[in-house]
């Protein structure tokens, strides 16, 4: 009787380690979007990487005129750090596909008062998506250059 409840709980553990490392992508999208929302918030929440990110804006030299659309913005660190930049006066668009990430990055927007330089959609990028400011200077995750 043991031997089958180990076996059991190895099979769903594993079941649940597979759907986590394949992003859901195999079956488990909604167990996968139910544990990103549920854990998401507080872990990217938790800590800013604001020191990377003013290094990529030096890296990337911009100039404070951009169009930068971040794609799986989380709480929208990324956009809200470089938002924050002495003389940006660009745009900052944060794409993710949890609501509840999006609600985060918005109200933290609001709180800081950059929401007229930041703006947070919720977008699968699995699904097409509509991009209403053109031209985009830089996307993450490759930041590179769209021609």
């Amino acid at each position: 009787m043991n031997w089958l409840i180990f076996i059991i709980l190895t099979i769903s553990v594993l079941s649940v380690l597979f759907i986590i490392l394949t992003d859901g992508r195999y079956f488990g999208k909604g167990l996968m979007r139910l544990i990103y929302d549920i854990v998401g918030p507080r872990m990217f929440n938790a800590r800013s990487e604001s020191d990377r990110w003013y290094a990529l804006a030096r890296q990337l030299q911009l100039n404070g005129e951009e169009t930068i659309l971040d794609i799986g913005t989380a709480t929208g660190d990324l956009p809200l750090t470089l938002a924050t930049l002495p003389n940006f006066r660009g745009k900052i668009v944060g794409i993710d596909w949890s609501p509840k990430m999006i609600a985060v990055a918005q109200e933290e927007a609001r709180q800081r008062k950059l929401n007229t330089l930041t703006e947070f959609q919720t977008a699968d990028v699995r699904q097409k998506l509509s991009f209403k400011h053109e031209p985009l200077s830089y996307s993450r995750p490759h930041c590179t250059r769209p021609n």
